[in-house]
């Protein structure tokens, strides 16, 4: 009754009321005053009185930044690739996680002391957060990092150099690079990194170096930020 009273006062008003619905109570329409509003093909309509209506609009939530943004704006950057003899792969990791908000990662870029985030120190923290109650980080095995990286979560891999003066690894695992899917075989999962930055790679192959120790597959889980 309450809305065929309010149409019958919009089309006296001459406002078009095509395709009319009363918004529902539901938490984000209760969040920003609408429950009860007329949603029209001109717009929403939430009248104090039902002869005096005033147009209303909700705003749009922010959409987050996908992982796969992350990793092409990174490929983007100069700074974050490879270039010649220098390698840049704690860069690129750092951009994503700067775009990502993820705890220590999101640093890389803006630290004051950038030796406290190659990927040796990346390799230090992160074998120690997965082994902290609360800190977030959660380790997968091959399978798990493949799996969590399908469904848009922020996987870094990370492996040190065998000799502390020489450089380590990390990349992240990813399930989109340049318009193609990754497919998992032999529990070897995507990366995208300084050098690959755009194409999907492979573990077994950006992790290949003998001098290298065993990778760790982390993924942030969630917590204290």
């Amino acid at each position: 009754m309450k809305v065929e009273r309010l149409l019958l006062s919009l089309s006296l008003l001459g406002v078009p009321a095509l395709l009319a619905q009363e918004l529902p109570d539901t938490s984000a329409n209760e969040e920003h005053g609408a429950v009860g509003c007329t949603q029209t093909s001109t717009g929403t309509y939430c009248p104090h009185t039902y002869s005096s209506p005033r147009s209303y609009t909700i705003p749009p939530k922010p959409f987050p930044v996908s992982v796969v943004q992350a990793l092409d704006k990174a490929a983007s950057s100069p700074s974050c690739i490879d270039s010649g003899y220098e390698h840049n792969c704690n860069f690129f990791v750092g951009s994503v996680g700067r775009s990502l908000d993820i705890p220590y990662f999101r640093n890389v870029l803006s630290a004051e002391h950038p030796d406290h985030y190659v990927a040796n120190k990346m390799y230090d923290f992160i074998s120690k957060a997965v082994n902290s109650r609360g800190s977030g980080w959660r380790e997968l095995d091959a399978d798990g990092a493949y799996d969590a990286a399908g469904e848009g979560e922020f996987v870094v891999v990370v492996a040190r150099s065998k000799d502390p003066t020489k450089s380590g690894h990390v990349a992240i695992v990813a399930g989109h690079g340049n318009g193609k899917l990754c497919v998992l075989v032999n529990h070897n999962p995507c990366v995208r990194d300084s050098a690959s930055p755009r194409e999907l790679s492979t573990v077994s192959k950006q992790f290949s170096s003998t001098k290298l120790v065993e990778p760790i597959y982390a993924v942030w889980a969630g917590g204290p930020r």
